[in-house]
This record gives structure tokens, sequence and C-alpha cells, in this order.
């Protein structure tokens, strides 16, 4: 019989345990074993959701030098929200979304969890 700290480690190790602003929280997990029959938890595939872009959605202007997370900072107030905005455009790297100075991206505004819905325009 398990003890009580297995069966409680068995329980936990399902699901990631990321903080809730984190890309990764909620996400489950997988596990394989290794050539010496260790056991290998990692995240499984992380879909992206739907993004909620709406045309009259306000703009910011990328500037010269500008990274991705400091768009997130100035417009979400958190810098690691900065996968909010490569979700919600559909980037497969975040940083093609600041490559082009004078870039406009639109974002739904707010400062609460999922509130920027970025796109360029």
């Amino acid at each position: 019989m398990p003890s009580p700290i297995e069966t409680l480690i068995d329980q936990s190790a399902a699901v990631s345990h990321f903080a809730a602003t984190s890309r990764y929280a909620g996400v489950p997990l997988g596990s394989i074993l290794d050539a010496d029959g260790r056991e290998i938890r990692y995240v499984l595939r992380r879909f992206v959701p739907p993004s909620a872009i709406r045309p009259d959605d306000p703009q910011y202007v990328v500037t010269d030098g500008e990274r991705v997370d400091h768009l997130a900072r100035t417009l979400t107030g958190d810098p690691e929200r900065f996968w909010e905005i490569a979700d919600h455009n559909l980037a497969r790297h975040p940083w093609e979304l600041t490559d082009t100075p004078g870039q406009a991206i639109r974002y739904a505004g707010g400062r609460g969890p999922r509130s920027v819905a970025f796109y360029p325009i």
C-alpha cells in the first residue's frame, strides 16, 4: 500500500502547478520512462485559444527597440504576460510583433487576466 506522501505526489503529478498567470496553468502533465527506468514528467501540448480581436480595439504603435515584454508591461502591467500578445496574434514567435518599428498593434485594453488582444494591422 502506498504511503500518504506517495499518494499525494501521484495525485498532484497529473496536473501542472504553474501560476494562474502562466501560459501553462492547468495544462496536464505527461510522463515517459528513460533508459534507466526513471519517470520523466513533462507538460503536454498547450493549444492556443481563438483570438478575441475586434476591429474597434485601440491601437498601440511599436517603437524602435521595443520588445514584446515592454508592450506587455505597458499595456497589462505585467511583462510576463507577453505570451498573451503572441497567442492573440497567433504569432509563433512573440518578437515578430515588435520586429518592425511603426507597426500598429491592436489591443483590448485593461489590466486584468486575458484582457489584452493584439494583432498587427
